[in-house]
């Protein structure tokens, strides 16, 4: 978890150095120069006038089990589709849940797949076995495993908060 806390931290400060290089960048033209903190507190917009789909909910590391569809109910998936667990950096923004074969702190590079996190999506955790938890979409169920059963209450509840966001949304 500490780990998560330091990724996190990083990436507020690059977002914040972004930020700042775009302001220098800016100097000199149109007048600039003389109005550079008003700009600056133009620029840093408050947490509630963030754009949503900027925030970052939650990202880490977890194993994420591979193949298999859901169509009318029923699991489906080709006798040949790779079930096999692979590690995974997962990064959730607000209702998007991106994975990728790297670490990534601002989660903006392109991602090897996605979930649309909306009404009708279900996260499900069996506490017989509490590092592991499912997404259900009506494409597909997503299995995880997280390092610990901590981390993994930590996914359900973020997961959860997405689900309930979408569904606020509609």
């Amino acid at each position: 978890m500490a780990d998560e806390e330091v990724v996190v931290k990083q990436a507020a400060e690059q977002q914040q150095q972004g930020e700042e290089d775009e302001v220098e960048e800016l100097k000199g033209f149109d007048g600039l120069d003389s109005d550079e903190e008003h700009f600056q507190e133009q620029e840093e917009p408050l947490e509630s006038e963030a754009p949503i789909d900027t925030r970052i909910f939650k990202m880490g590391w977890l194993k994420k089990k591979g193949g298999g569809k859901v169509q009318r109910g029923r699991h489906q998936g080709s006798l040949f589709a790779r079930k096999n667990w692979k590690s995974r950096w997962f990064v959730l923004r607000d209702t998007v849940l991106k994975y990728y074969p790297f670490q990534t702190i601002t989660g903006k590079e392109k991602a090897i797949g996605w979930v649309n996190i909306r009404e009708g999506v279900s996260v499900d955790w069996d506490a017989a076995e509490p590092t592991r938890f499912s997404l259900t979409t009506d494409e597909r169920v997503y299995s995880f495993v997280a390092p610990t059963p901590e981390a993994a209450s930590e996914w359900v509840q973020q997961l959860t908060r997405s689900i309930n966001r979408a569904e606020l949304e509609t």
